[in-house]
């Protein structure tokens, strides 16, 4: 058989075994994301004809819950729709992270290994969000500047102003870890020679096609009266976001694959960096750019999930090293040694990528198929949640007063009766504007014929919960009742 036809055969393999894997992956997954249902809502409100911004808050630029909308809007406003789309967007992910090393000439066993080490530390945590299309593009972007490796520094217009454009789009899905992608990926030419000329004129090229799509974002949102809003909610806004986790909860996790993670990645990004700069090694550079900027998704918030998607270019990164170590060893006298690793090691990842798969196979039975409440329909939706969710709703429809849900669940509740309210379905520390909880007292204020859900006393509530509109709450109003596990103040 051809090379190039076995090739083939094996990436149509490989690609409709993570589809799959992602298909049941996401029928077994619960409706209890939070943040899976606030980026359905940004896309079903504009899906509505609303506007970014202006008719809802949001606090990251709106590329994608536009081109979510758009597909909502001609498919239906239905949770599963962005559910297919993770699905794509996911496959895409791994699909790329094997093929760039791929074409890093690293042998199957480092494919095999760090690709299932990443489907492993994001089987319960792959979505379509920011974070996650970021992730795609910057590997998109590796991908492309690894196939296109120059022997020399020296600008090539078409080719660095539609890479600068690409490196736009990341500006359009995340604005702050955006930012620095541009600049990495337009200036790591600079570290190869800071003296040429040309590598000064590659990074303006870059940054003046990186400008197209940030300057079409920002007409689209003067025009639709947005843009005052988007400045207030997207860079004024940050002030009032003071929370953060530890990256030291990482280092002391419980799980050694995270445990370990977090303390080899970190220090991958900085040698693939001083390696690239003093062995003049072009890819090294390249996967330096994207580790580094990509790392940053991490900070200040250093949980699981943001951790798991910032460290995917850190971990290619990982396995260019240890191919140019393994390289250095004398191969002609371990060759049946390292035959017989690199065959153990495959079937051992093959085994573990296997057992991960009949897991979510086997998940996927364990389901209960919501076909009552609506946006939910399709999904995994356990009757006690179905109850509670008909409970809620019922109560909000009966009341003559307008019920607002000062929770961060409020979305929970609200997506289906097919109310929103801006700032309170949403309602979580730095995502209220330059006002912060001030603003929102402030408008609670304003509100009459209303009534004011807030969790109970006793029951968790998220990290990011405004306890000082909490409190305004109930030292201001008086409580009239109670639902589930809230308090109901008027």
């Amino acid at each position: 058989m051809e090379k190039s036809k076995k090739n083939t055969i094996i990436n149509i393999i490989f690609i409709i075994a993570i589809v799959t894997f992602m298909c049941f992956n996401f029928i077994a997954k619960e409706v209890n994301d939070l943040d899976e249902l606030w980026n359905y809502n940004f896309a079903s409100n504009i899906a509505n004809g609303l506007v970014p911004y202006r008719d809802f808050n949001m606090i990251i630029t709106p590329t994608l819950s536009i081109f979510c909308g758009l597909i909502l809007k001609i498919f239906g406003k239905e949770l599963f729709i962005m559910r297919i789309l993770a699905i794509i967007l996911n496959s895409g992910i791994i699909y790329m992270i094997y093929k760039i090393q791929k074409k890093l000439d690293i042998n199957l066993t480092i494919r095999l290994g760090t690709t299932t080490l990443i489907i492993y530390m994001l089987k319960n945590l792959f979505a379509i969000d920011y974070n996650f299309s970021l992730a795609l593009m910057v590997l998109i972007i590796l991908n492309i500047e690894i196939k296109k490796e120059r022997k020399e520094i020296k600008l090539q217009l078409k080719y660095d102003l539609i890479l600068g454009i690409l490196l736009g789009i990341c500006i359009t899905l995340k604005q702050t870890v955006g930012t620095i992608i541009t600049i990495a990926f337009s200036g790591y030419f600079v570290l190869l020679g800071i003296k040429n000329k040309e590598a000064w004129k590659i990074l303006l090229i870059r940054l003046i096609g990186a400008s197209i799509p940030v300057f079409s974002m920002l007409i689209y949102l003067a025009l639709n009266d947005a843009l005052y809003e988007f400045f207030d909610y997207c860079i004024l806004g940050v002030k009032t976001f003071s929370n953060s986790i530890s990256y030291q909860n990482l280092i002391e996790d419980k799980n050694i694959v995270f445990k370990v993670s977090s303390i080899v990645l970190p220090i991958t990004v900085l040698v693939i960096g001083i390696y690239g700069i003093i062995k003049k090694d072009t890819k090294a550079i390249i996967l330096f750019a994207a580790s580094i900027s990509q790392f940053i998704l991490a900070i200040p918030i250093s949980d699981k999930v943001h951790f798991s998607v910032a460290v995917i270019p850190s971990i290619i990164s990982f396995s260019h090293l240890l191919k140019k170590t393994i390289e250095k060893i004398d191969i002609k006298r371990t060759n049946f040694i390292s035959i017989f690793i690199n065959t153990q090691l495959t079937l051992l990842f093959i085994i573990i990528f296997a057992f991960l798969y009949s897991q979510a196979v086997q998940n996927a039975k364990n389901i209960n198929i919501n076909t009552e409440i609506k946006h939910y329909k399709y999904l995994n939706l356990p009757q006690y949640s179905i109850k509670d969710i008909k409970e809620m709703d019922e109560f909000i429809i009966s009341q003559s007063k307008d019920v607002y849900i000062l929770d961060f669940i409020a979305s929970y509740y609200m997506i289906p009766i097919d109310r929103y309210t801006k700032d309170f379905d949403m309602f979580n520390l730095g995502n209220f504007g330059s006002k912060g909880e001030q603003g929102q007292i402030e408008k609670i204020q304003k509100t009459e014929n209303a009534m004011f859900l807030i969790r109970k006393d006793g029951y968790r509530r998220n990290w990011q919960n405004p306890e000082n509109v909490r409190e305004y709450v109930k030292n201001n109003m008086t409580k009239t009742g109670e639902i589930g596990a809230f308090d109901i103040y008027e």
